[in-house]
């Protein structure tokens, strides 16, 4: 009896005592995430060396906004669904 009751005591008490957090550490290094969106604004932004950009905003599915800068040559208008792709720290807009 007087080895049972310590090791009874100890269990109801790890038994009650709350979990320890979770913790989780995520990485996309080394992976793609392609997320659908659509264009809601463009804007043509002309920089100090004179270089015209295009500023593309997007709205995703779950109605967050962004803004991304076109690659030169792309032509993006209002209402045009995109795929908006980033690897590696580089984001990339296209239809």
């Amino acid at each position: 009896m007087r080895i049972v009751l310590p090791i009874s005591v100890a269990l109801l008490c790890a038994c009650s005592s709350e979990r320890p957090a979770q913790t989780f550490t995520m990485s996309t290094e080394g992976s793609t995430v392609v997320r659908s969106a659509v264009v809601t604004r463009v804007s043509d932004i002309t920089t100090q060396q004179a270089a015209a950009v295009h500023e593309v905003t997007v709205r995703f599915d779950n109605g967050d906004e962004r803004g991304y800068s076109a690659e030169p040559g792309e032509n993006f208008h209002v209402g045009d669904k995109v795929k908006v792709a980033t690897s590696k720290g580089v984001t990339r807009i296209s239809r």
